[in-house]
């Protein structure tokens, strides 16, 4: 945190004034610790004990809400809805906020014990639906009613099979209802319907030969489809489609589907396509707003799939990282206008790549350290500050109006103090850039140099 200080009077202390002016700090380490919002494009990521807002302007994103809370940050997701941005957070200690981002207020839905996993949220009829899944297998559906200011009601619990975990969940509607989808441990998908306060088991989907990482879901007129990523390198698509006609000729061949109602409508459910395209877990799978998707996994790289004409998937586009000390992505965030997209890393950094005519091409990103920052010192011209981590690295900042990583190397050992880093990578503190020279992308595992834009 850099803060401005403002001396109105030198002799009286009562008239100083302080403003925070830059927040660094990297993602916290998890598959569902950031999220992007449908409409604004804001991003919603745990950085420590901190809940922080990335706000877009053009191809930029910049810090421009903050919160703190009690323990660090294991899940952070936008509530599904056109307007307003309300943020769901899940801490490792097992409380479930609800965070307000407008007026900066949280709210304590529930808590597990000890620590939560995933969380989902949505809103429906009114209110304000929580699923948060835990450590201790149990799955808790609240409902919050935005504005009372009281805790959610809860309408329902899932006991997870042979003390299992739930590590990603979803929730999104079919026929006017709420319908639940969580991935587990155990490679297999359930399917819930929420009504009148119950929990109904609809159906579970099997295929994944590994723990199933990321679920997201495309609505369609006459169903949609869900997309599951799992750590077998596999993506599958889901095809939930309405049976239009129950007496239809049962001879052909066809795929195995699975059967459910909702309603009083009948549901198949069927595999819609396969994809393999990644060489290691796939972390995350999400649907981008033309209808393409967008894969991330610990191969370092992300690609987007889209459906031809003969109704084939296959990828479209593929970039990452070659070399480095990037151990991976653990999730991708695609803009609402499908132009930009993004993705948290191992050790916390954003990546960003822009649609230009040239092909796609790196932007910067806000980044940070991802362990304590155990000291800092400014240049004697005090345009930059270096910033020393117990994550083997460095940080070198430029002071000004907005701030920018510029460069960033990394340490084979422990750092505490400045003295350590400048000793290790002598020289970086005197390398200066021109201001025409853009940036390359940060990684919060080594030095780090912001600049002003």
């Amino acid at each position: 945190l850099l803060y401005t200080i403002k001396f109105e009077d030198m002799l009286s202390a009562s008239n100083i004034s302080t403003e925070c002016v830059h927040r660094s700090i990297a993602c916290n380490r998890g598959t569902g610790t950031a999220d992007i919002h449908p409409v604004t494009d804001s991003i919603v990521y745990g950085g420590g004990c901190s809940g922080l807002v990335l706000f877009r302007s053009g191809y930029q994103y910049s810090v421009k809400h903050y919160t703190s809370v009690s323990s660090a940050i294991t899940a952070a997701v936008w509530v599904k809805q056109e307007e307003g941005e309300v943020a769901v957070m899940g801490c490792d200690k097992g409380d479930v906020i609800l965070w307000d981002v407008a007026s900066n207020t949280t709210l304590t839905v529930c808590k597990h014990s000890p620590s939560v996993v995933c969380v989902a949220a949505i809103a429906h009829q009114g209110s304000v639906f929580v699923t948060s899944c835990g450590s201790d297998s149990l799955v808790k559906i609240h409902s919050v009613m935005l504005g009372e200011g009281e805790g959610g009601s809860e309408i329902g619990s899932i006991t997870v099979p042979r003390q299992g975990f739930a590590l990603c969940c979803t929730m999104f509607t079919l026929q006017d209802t709420l319908l639940l989808a969580l991935g587990s441990d155990n490679s297999s998908i359930s399917l819930y319907t929420l009504s009148e306060g119950t929990t109904v088991l609809l159906t579970t989907l099997t295929g994944h030969e590994d723990w199933v990482r990321g679920l997201d879901f495309r609505a369609s007129n006459y169903g949609g489809l869900l997309a599951s990523a799992s750590q077998d390198h596999y993506i599958r698509l889901w095809n939930i489609s309405r049976v239009e006609n129950k007496g239809e000729n049962e001879t052909h061949f066809k795929l195995k589907e699975k059967m459910f109602q909702v309603q009083g409508t009948q549901f198949r459910v069927s595999v819609e396509s396969i994809l393999l395209g990644h060489d290691n877990w796939v972390t995350s799978a999400r649907w981008i707003s033309n209808g393409k998707l967008l894969s991330a996994s610990m191969d370092k790289t992300l690609i987007i799939w889209d459906q031809g004409s003969d109704g084939l998937w296959s990828e479209s586009v593929h970039v990452g990282e070659v070399g480095g000390n990037n151990l991976g992505l653990f999730g991708a965030l695609p803009t609402s206008d499908a132009n930009i997209f993004i993705s948290h890393s191992f050790q916390g950094a954003f990546q960003a790549w822009r649609s230009t005519d040239s092909g796609w091409v790196g932007i910067p990103m806000p980044g940070g350290h991802f362990n304590a920052a155990k000291d800092l010192c400014w240049s004697p011209s005090g345009q930059y500050l270096l910033t020393a981590s117990t994550d083997q690295s460095g940080e070198k900042e430029e002071a000004g109006t907005k701030w920018l990583d510029l460069r960033s190397t990394a340490t084979t050992c422990r750092v505490s103090t400045v003295s350590q880093i400048a000793s290790i990578s002598a020289g970086v503190r005197r390398r200066s850039y021109e201001s025409s020279r853009p940036p390359p992308r940060s990684s919060p595992t080594s030095l780090r140099l912001l600049a002003v834009l």
